[in-house]
């Protein structure tokens, strides 16, 4: 069966991390880490990208990822975290 989509989506419920270990060249052992509520595309994009996670009971609870705003080519951190049960999104520059 052909399908031609109109839109497209997903959401991701499910992560397997594995954990840079100072020191060491090769990642360490993976963590399997549930993300709920799940993320959707720009979630999931900012979260591949992210230079630290936030994991609690092998729960994904916040992350941060850094983006460049092209108009100003400024340098801008997003910080995603749960709050009231859903993902919300916080702007901070490298110096706050």
């Amino acid at each position: 069966m052909k399908i031609i989509p109109a839109i497209i989506t997903f959401k991701v419920s499910e992560i397997r991390v594995y954990p840079r270990e100072e020191g060491k060249k090769f990642p360490g052992e993976p963590i399997d880490v549930i993300i709920d509520p799940p993320l959707n595309r720009v979630g999931f994009d900012r979260l591949v990208r992210s230079r630290e996670i936030e994991v609690e009971d092998g729960k994904l609870v916040g992350f941060q990822a850094l983006t460049i705003f092209e108009e100003d080519e400024e340098l801008i951190y997003e910080r995603w975290h749960i709050e009231d049960g859903s993902w919300k999104v916080e702007y901070v520059t490298p110096n706050d």
